[in-house]
């Protein structure tokens, strides 16, 4: 049927993480693991060599939250919210100048216009919530990750 403007797509947040020269997102499950899912991106993005090189350097992130009003009036479905996090994503990705994105999580791929996005490189692997339940996923992650590698 038709979607009427009334009608709120899920609320959700997701975690834009920029760790060397690739923007991170990923579903926020639960903030209280936020510190935990920062330092395994940082892990991930130190094995990878795309680190800026300045060992102080610590990942910052950035959240959506969705909705990002409660004016009925606006539309909130699915699709706004799609483009709303297009336009969140190439902001970050614009001003950090990164070469790719990382999409952490089936999940966060479903809540994105990825065909909005300038992007020269994304790359599609398990959420860092999945690799913290689960270890044995990393081996699995370092594979996905492989296009990303840079050149020792």
């Amino acid at each position: 049927g038709v979607q009427r403007l009334t009608d709120v797509f899920n609320e959700f947040s997701l975690v834009a993480i920029n760790c060397g020269d690739c923007l991170w997102l990923e579903e926020q499950e639960d903030a209280s693991r936020l510190p935990e899912q920062l330092m395994l991106v940082q892990s991930m993005a130190e094995a990878l060599g795309i680190t800026t090189g300045d060992a102080g350097t610590r990942p910052s992130s950035a959240q959506f939250d969705w909705p990002i009003h409660k004016n009925r009036q606006l539309d909130q479905g699915e699709e706004a919210a799609r483009s709303s996090v297009a336009g969140f994503i190439q902001r970050k990705l614009e001003q950090r100048r990164c070469r790719g994105l990382v999409l952490l999580g089936a999940g966060c791929e479903q809540r994105l216009a990825l065909n909005q996005l300038d992007c020269p490189q994304v790359v599609r692997t398990v959420s860092t919530a999945e690799m913290l339940r689960n270890p044995l996923l990393k081996r699995q992650v370092w594979q996905d990750l492989q296009p990303l590698l840079r050149p020792a």
